[in-house]
């Protein structure tokens, strides 16, 4: 379970930086973002199981980390873990991947060699104005609706939350999601406000749009997002 990896970082902090932390600081997401990039490197160099690779990256990384930026009691630790085990699976595709061999992967997110070509035209992409109202299906299978209205990329989640970005077009198929505010658990700790996530739109099947994404860590991804009727 997700649970199970982030327990054990959980545990495994606790043992190792107990009664160690000296000096209050308050970190911020570029420094988060840091620290998870060094992780992802320590777990595709670590051999082995997937949890000595978890044990290996946070005992090397985390310690240090949470030494400079002490958190002022069991709650902020626990935010600021939470925020570096979201920002993970942000950073890093071998992490996500991990995750997905423990839950299964029921989304539609495919991993791609290059940024595929587009065989769209400007009109058909700019449709997505139009049409409005489209759903993509999350990695535990869930359906996440969209509304794309007035310049707003609104999400609405199957637990009753949202995620609200600004939409604005770079080329004839291509456009910027600008994060402004979530109260979803996973979103808003994946995301700061101004952060930016470059789209492109590729492919038109049936009633379905596959958009891809390069992330930070430079896997590309394309996804199916489907018009809502």
């Amino acid at each position: 379970m997700v649970q199970d990896i982030h327990h054990t970082m959980k545990n495994l902090l606790f043992a190792l930086i107990a009664f160690t932390c000296t000096t209050a600081y308050c970190q911020t997401d570029a420094q988060i973002d840091s620290v998870c990039i060094k992780m992802c490197k320590t777990l595709m160099e670590t051999n082995g199981a997937d949890s000595l690779k978890v044990n290996a990256a946070t005992a090397e990384h985390l310690p240090g980390f949470f030494e400079r930026f002490e958190p002022a009691n069991e709650d902020a630790f626990n935010a600021m873990l939470e925020k570096i085990y979201f920002h993970l699976q942000k950073n890093c595709t071998a992490f996500t991947s991990m995750l997905d061999d423990v839950n299964g992967n029921q989304g539609e997110w495919q991993i791609l060699k290059d940024i595929p070509k587009n065989s769209l035209n400007k009109k058909t992409c700019r449709d997505l104005d139009k049409i409005k109202k489209f759903y993509y299906f999350e990695v535990n299978g869930d359906v996440t609706d969209v509304t794309i209205d007035k310049g707003i990329w609104l999400e609405n989640f199957a637990d009753g939350t949202f995620s609200k970005l600004e939409f604005k077009w770079t080329s004839d198929c291509e456009f910027d999601l600008i994060f402004i505010e979530s109260n979803n658990t996973i979103r808003k700790n994946l995301s700061s406000k101004g952060d930016i996530y470059h789209y492109g739109l590729h492919e038109k099947k049936d009633e379905a749009y596959f958009m891809w994404i390069v992330n930070r860590d430079g896997t590309i991804m394309s996804s199916p997002i489907h018009v809502k009727h």
